[in-house]
């Protein structure tokens, strides 16, 4: 029986039909309405020698992303749906592949734990139509669905169509070697007896430390809810994280200098960017806005708001009161909104639910009320969530909200585990 598969693919963005042939010769058929990508596909099929008729419709009047990343999410899918049980297969291989003064070097598992580790650092830019960092949305979610460890390191290299190029070559090399039938090999090779997806490996997570105080419970309380979550000041571990938290730790001026500073702001944004789910709590819930007023200086001396992140928009300002004691400490009630209701954060998360809060300032009337996905009244009326694509912030911690936090966390790993919301 031949090793053979067909995906037909079909959402709002793209509409895709693939074919492929593990023990082909390397012919192909390719049309994705994106030229650069049709020369990669072409040789990552010659050069495996997986025969592949791949046909896209994608919404490239927009840009390429939708149809380059759905592309690899389907042809993972089908060398997954090819390889069955993965059984006689070599398993194992490795390439180094060089392009004139570009040398990429590719070392794969067909493991069924599919995730991609890529050290190819390519600026950003176009070949032809084709956005540079678009090589690395394309291998993620290959490596993800053909549950394949994959791992890409460019050894040297300035010229971004040849990096490309060899990347692409060098993975076809590996991939050709390791879905080759091994005579010596007699049923799986693993000495679990199985490949199965179902042993995923779980998605990294970071958690942006910014310096500012103790995050261990945040992520104690998100390994507890099954994540792989891990403290870092490290701007490659943050662009490069499969989830982001964003915790709730000092003043929004101190925390935006650091992020400014450190590099830590635009590995966020390029993560986010990318689709990476982001959740931020308290003053990360805070950071995501256009500005905020918290400040460590007087505001006469250089004015009273600080740029914020600017994924929502937005003000964080500081809750007054006559009456009530601020901060707001303590327990107090989240209040979903229709929007709110059908946000998978809080799925099995009860109109109304308790959760705790530590804070003195808060989003402000501003805020963009599409967005909004919870709402508190302390002080006054403010957002204590919102969820705007990937985007999901909190005013509460969850990790202090006893099992209705916990179901946040739960739900949220998930998330993360699933690749974003779809």
């Amino acid at each position: 029986m031949g090793r053979t598969a067909e995906v037909a693919r079909k959402t709002g963005e793209t509409d895709i039909q693939i074919r492929i042939d593990l023990d082909g010769t390397g012919t192909s058929t390719i049309d994705t309405g994106v030229g650069f990508f049709d020369h990669m596909l072409t040789a990552l099929s010659r050069h495996s020698l997986i025969d592949m008729d791949i046909a896209v419709k994608g919404d490239t009047w927009v840009d390429d992303h939708h149809t380059v990343e759905d592309t690899g999410i389907a042809l993972g899918q089908a060398i997954a749906q090819a390889l069955g049980d993965k059984r006689g297969i070599r398993r194992f291989a490795d390439c180094a592949v060089p392009l004139d003064e570009a040398l990429i070097q590719c070392a794969l598992d067909i493991s069924g734990r599919g995730e991609l580790f890529w050290d190819v650092p390519i600026g950003p830019g176009k070949v032809g139509t084709f956005d540079t960092e678009l090589a690395q949305e394309f291998f993620c979610g290959f490596a993800r669905q053909a549950g394949i460890t994959l791992h890409l390191r460019e050894l040297c290299g300035s010229n971004a169509h040849h990096i490309i190029e060899a990347t692409f070559k060098s993975c076809a090399r590996a991939l050709r070697s390791a879905v080759e039938s091994d005579p010596r090999v007699t049923g799986i090779p693993s000495t679990k007896g199985t490949l199965s997806r179902r042993h995923a490996m779980p998605r990294r997570i970071a958690v942006v430390d910014y310096h500012k105080g103790n995050l261990l419970s945040v992520v104690r309380s998100a390994t507890e809810a099954g994540g792989d979550a891990e403290i870092t000041d490290e701007p490659k571990k943050i662009a490069s994280a499969s989830g982001l938290i964003i915790p709730g730790v000092g003043s929004f001026e101190d925390a935006m200098i650091y992020l400014e500073e450190s590099g830590e702001k635009d590995a966020v944004l390029d993560a986010v960017e990318r689709g990476v789910p982001l959740l931020g709590i308290c003053l990360g819930l805070q950071l995501l806005c256009e500005r905020g007023d918290e400040r460590v200086a007087e505001p006469a001396d250089s004015g009273r708001w600080v740029s914020g992140l600017a994924l929502i928009k937005g003000s964080a300002t500081r809750l007054e009161s006559s009456r009530l004691k601020v901060p707001h400490v303590g327990w107090d009630q989240l209040h979903l909104t229709e929007h709110g209701a059908a946000c998978p954060l809080f799925e099995g998360v009860p109109e109304g639910a308790n959760v705790y809060f530590t804070h003195s300032y808060a989003l402000d009337e501003d805020t963009d009320p599409s967005v909004i996905a919870g709402k508190t009244f302390y002080a006054r009326a403010f957002a204590s969530a919102i969820w705007k694509g990937n985007i999901f912030g909190v005013q509460f911690h969850p990790e202090k909200s006893s099992r209705v936090g916990l179901r946040m966390l739960e739900n949220y790993i998930r998330i993360v585990e699933e690749g974003g919301v779809r």
